[in-house]
């Protein structure tokens, strides 16, 4: 509460700026000229205008969620909600995108919910590996969608942009298998906390998600003293883009249901 208190004059000044149609901050100026020209490209190449969104996004320090919810509004994209009462960062868009984390009654958010109560708790590694970085993120994931959790694991290593290095090659290997050795106990090693997972859920994106890398990230897993489940697909680069279309989907139907009755 006094949290909430000492960060009201932060607030008012983003109402504030809203109120003369502005972005609620620097960064959220910053945030909408990139969400813009992505909206103009898909726009370019859809049969209509874009009129409704769901923004996923890596949870990456000072990237806030108030930050991605002003962005619809100071875009004037309305977002879909849906079950999910935030905007999914990145991992929960690719549990769903892996199936995982929905329920079947996606049009009844009550039923939704009593479903969800259902579903088994995964301890949850995303594992983003491209050209140019690996992004790591550890929950505790049962529903596709995300919370207000300022308790966030992270883990990120940017790659110089003069390294040519082949993304299989050892030398990035090694500093992957590094990572999320290092996660994994930074995570599950503090005292007083519960007993660690046996079994750690890895959800392996990004273009370069390739067997050799899967291999090595088995390898490290299990190094780290986990038994692994390993979710890998064919086309692991557009596995986050697949889960929040999904979870767009049935925010959709929901709201076009929820309408119905009304």
């Amino acid at each position: 509460m006094e949290d909430q208190w000492h960060d009201q004059p932060r607030q008012w000044l983003r109402s504030a700026r809203k109120l003369v149609f502005l972005p609620a901050s620097p960064d959220v100026g910053t945030l909408s000229t990139l969400t813009r020209s992505l909206v103009d490209i898909a726009t370019a190449h859809a049969p209509a205008t874009v009129a409704s969104v769901v923004i996923s996004y890596p949870a990456l320090p000072g990237l806030y969620a108030e930050d991605v919810s002003d962005v619809g509004h100071y875009l004037s994209l309305p977002m879909l909600d849906g079950n999910h009462a935030y905007q999914p960062r990145s991992i929960v868009s690719a549990y769903a995108g892996y199936g995982m984390g929905l329920c079947s009654s996606y049009v009844d958010k009550e039923q939704c919910r009593k479903e969800g109560l259902t579903l088994p708790v995964r301890p949850t590694l995303f594992i983003e590996y491209t050209s140019t970085a690996i992004f790591l993120h550890i929950a505790s994931m049962r529903e596709a969608y995300d919370l207000a959790d300022p308790d966030v694991w992270t883990s990120y290593h940017w790659f110089h942009t003069n390294d040519h290095t082949a993304p299989d090659a050892e030398e990035r290997l090694r500093q992957l298998r590094t990572c999320v050795i290092q996660l994994l106990h930074r995570r599950y090693s503090l005292p007083g906390k519960p007993e660690p997972p046996k079994l750690i859920t890895v959800l392996l994106t990004g273009e370069y998600s390739t067997p050799i890398v899967a291999e090595s990230v088995d390898r490290a897993v299990k190094s780290a003293g986990f038994e692994i489940e390993l979710l890998g697909s064919a086309n692991p680069e557009f596995m986050v883009a697949r889960g929040a279309s999904e979870l767009a989907w049935r925010a959709f139907s929901l709201g076009r249901s929820e309408r119905t009755e009304m």
